[in-house]
């Protein structure tokens, strides 16, 4: 668990089922790294406003626990392959994207769970064969989707 940390470097969670719990805020000012089912879990309400989340393979875990809220701020960015943006568990969770998320590495996959979604930032898909799904209801976009080179973007 990391509880208001500050992480100047790296966070790599890609030894198989590897996990950490956020709660009171991760100040990083590098990269999550997230494979073989490695996973990052916010816990509460809290912003997250900067840095990186990379899917680096096919299996990184996004998760938020029941009852959060997380915002991710405008300067954050969540990239890579493949990878799961979900409820950790049952119960109303919430994320509100204000940065970047995207899907751009060629034949990857994104897919997007929360019980609740908002963006005002951007959704990408990009490169051939990528393909973002958008599982949940309610979904709410008043920012930018953009299927590029080949990408697509599925959503309710």
């Amino acid at each position: 668990t990391l509880d208001a940390v500050k992480v100047t470097g790296d966070l790599v969670l890609t030894n198989t089922s590897e996990r950490v719990i956020v709660r009171n805020g991760l100040e990083l000012t590098g990269t999550v790294v997230l494979d073989n089912t490695g996973t990052i879990t916010f816990a509460g309400d809290q912003t997250f406003n900067r840095g990186q989340i990379l899917f680096a393979g096919t299996s990184g875990i996004f998760s938020l626990e029941p009852g959060t809220t997380l915002t991710l701020g405008p300067d954050m960015v969540v990239r890579g392959k493949s990878g799961r943006i979900l409820a950790s568990a049952f119960g109303t969770v919430k994320l509100i994207n204000q940065g970047l998320i995207a899907v751009d590495v060629p034949g990857g996959t994104l897919n997007i769970d929360p019980t609740q979604f908002e963006n005002t930032g951007t959704l990408r898909a990009d490169g051939a064969g990528t393909m973002m799904r958008i599982l949940t209801t309610p979904f709410v976009n008043t920012g930018s989707i953009q299927e590029l080179n080949g990408g697509t973007v599925v959503r309710p």
